[in-house]
């Protein structure tokens, strides 16, 4: 009885084979390529979230400025250096007389480092707002102002593209039709009208507010 079963004990294990090394270098690669998609999607997660961090923080701050204009019947604002390329800004108040603007003068109330690169469509430097906390369209030179954000490195999906090293060949905003592109963030851009400040998803080269 011992016999026989040693046998077929014998005939079962002749019958299994180790993993061969071609199998094993197969296995690896697979996860070697899994694992570099983990790591763009993920770093493109990171800049979305800062993007839309910072955009948060760039509305409050306005509605914040233009709820102390009414309340203190001044002109408050923000300004930067580049008309291009907005990495910070200053939060600012007009001078001494209550009508003053900010043309005329003003006070850096807190100065704010962004994580990202903002743009404004407009290329200006100066967003002031009215005693009446209306946007300063004299001022400003236009009666709407526009910022963005741009994402190369939310882009993991157009050929030749690759979010840990974006280059031209990256889309910088979601190119759909109907804005539904999951990789760019939902908050990315604020308009500012004359009386109303939106946020929303900066899309084919335009604000779609959310």
């Amino acid at each position: 009885m011992n016999t026989e079963l040693n046998v077929k004990a014998r005939v079962a294990l002749s019958g299994t084979r180790g993993v061969t090394l071609i199998e094993l270098v197969v296995v690896i690669a697979i996860i070697g390529v899994l694992a570099g998609l983990m790591v763009s999607y993920f770093g493109g997660m990171r800049q979305k979230m800062k993007i839309e961090g910072d955009v948060r923080q760039f509305y409050s701050t306005l509605m914040d400025l233009r709820s102390m204009a009414m309340a203190a019947k001044k002109s408050y604002g923000v300004s930067w250096t580049s008309a291009s390329d907005i990495t910070s800004y200053n939060q600012l108040v007009a001078g001494i007389s209550p009508f003053d603007n900010l043309t005329a003068g003003s006070t850096v109330l807190k100065a704010v480092a962004l994580t990202v690169t903002m743009k404004n469509a407009e290329s200006k430097t100066l967003l002031p707002f009215t005693e009446k906390g209306l946007l300063d369209s004299d001022n400003y030179g236009g009666s709407s102002a526009t910022f963005y954000v741009e994402c190369r490195e939310c882009d993991s999906t157009s050929p030749g593209c690759d979010p840990e090293n974006p280059t031209t060949s990256c889309n910088t905003s979601d190119m759909t039709s109907d804005c539904s592109d999951v990789q760019y963030p939902e908050y990315s851009c604020i308009n500012v009208s004359l009386s109303r400040i939106k946020m929303g998803k900066w899309c084919n080269n335009a604000c779609r507010f959310r």
